[in-house]
């Protein structure tokens, strides 16, 4: 026996809402990971951040058909809502984390390099640049 569409929705919407869960919960342990460089754990909760994703893709697909029954279960919507909210929000403070340490690392690596040396400031507090030079030359 196939469930009425308003149960179906039901359900579909129940498991989004397991699903985000599982994703809000894969990106504070992402966020709580990346300061300390934890790669094995950072490459675990990708993966599984990239599972939650698909099957979040997934069940999108299967509530499509039943669109015309899908505000019938308004409480759901509304909690897959804000799920889907602090999930974004979540994710947002993640890669501006990253795009810090990624900014820090290319620094680092100009300063190793030779390259264009990082703006410091004097004790006047005006900006300087340090003299150009390889590390180890010195």
């Amino acid at each position: 026996m196939n469930p009425d569409p308003v149960s179906r929705v039901r359900e579909n919407l129940r498991q989004h809402i397991d699903s985000l869960q599982l994703l809000l919960q894969l990106l504070q342990q992402e966020h709580a990971a990346l300061p300390g460089d934890d790669v094995s754990a950072l490459e675990r909760i990708t993966q599984s951040k990239a599972a939650a994703a698909e099957h979040l893709h997934e069940l999108g697909r299967e509530l499509l058909p039943l669109q015309a029954t899908a505000m019938a279960a308004p409480q759901e919507w509304a909690e897959v809502r804000s799920l889907a909210a602090r999930c974004q929000t979540a994710n947002a403070e993640n890669a501006s984390l990253l795009d810090i340490r990624a900014r820090t690392v290319r620094t680092r690596l100009q300063v190793l390099r030779g390259g264009q040396s990082p703006a410091l400031y004097d004790r006047s507090g005006a900006s300087s640049a340090l003299a150009s030079r390889r590390l180890g030359l010195a």
